[in-house]
């Protein structure tokens, strides 16, 4: 799925990784990408996307590196629907 992403986060080991102290077991090349976690709406759905559609909003992360990205390409099953009344810049950090 092709998401906009609306809010990101940064969690405490990903900071880790871009120090290096990561680097045995999750060994980051630069320039590089950063964020995992995030929140927005969907864009585009692939054929085998199910339980998504254009416009909905959702939470969830992507091991690419690439959650701070302006649009992000996420497996739906890394995602689930924003709940009503939870705001993007807390979902974007969950």
């Amino acid at each position: 799925m092709l998401v906009e992403v609306r809010a990101a986060g940064i969690q405490p080991g990903e900071a880790h990784i871009r120090e290096g102290a990561l680097h045995a077991r999750r060994p980051a090349t630069f320039p590089s990408g950063q964020g995992s976690d995030l929140a927005g709406v969907v864009v585009e759905c692939g054929p085998h996307v199910r339980g998504f559609r254009v416009g909905d909003d959702v939470l969830g992360f992507t091991h690419r590196r690439a959650g701070h990205a302006q649009y992000v390409l996420v497996d739906d099953v890394h995602l689930v629907s924003r709940p009503a009344g939870l705001p993007r810049e807390v979902a974007g950090a969950l």
